[in-house]
């Protein structure tokens, strides 16, 4: 009996854990998307990779193809071209391709950084 009761335990406390994570998890999702950007009739999100890693020195390689024009709420997605959800801040600035990364557009921000997204 022992056994049988050792081994309920093994496997309840990691049902148990899972099921209080599963429900944080689910209670902390205010509805809000990963920021986007629609170019093209494309939607691309904001690319998990850091800024250093894109070589973007140089500005030949770099087509200017429009400017953001407008901001939606972070819960929804960008539905119309040169159109970001999530970063506000973002409207108004360029938006370049670049030949060497063809699946990213980037978006020069007011600081002068660029901000990677990529082609969902």
């Amino acid at each position: 009996m022992f056994l049988y009761e050792e081994g309920f335990i093994l496997v309840l406390v990691p049902v148990l854990l899972l099921s209080f994570v599963a429900c944080s998890e689910k209670g902390s999702d205010s509805g809000a998307h990963k920021p986007s950007l629609m170019y093209d009739g494309a939607l691309y999100s904001i690319s998990p990779e850091k800024n250093g890693t894109f070589n973007l020195d140089d500005r030949s390689k770099l087509q200017l193809v429009g400017v953001i024009e407008e901001a939606v709420d972070g819960t929804k997605v960008a539905e119309k071209d040169m159109q970001i959800s999530g970063i506000d801040e973002l409207v108004g600035c360029n938006v370049y391709l670049s030949k060497d990364y063809p699946q990213h557009i980037f978006v020069l921000d007011n600081e002068a950084n660029f901000v990677a997204f990529i082609k969902e």
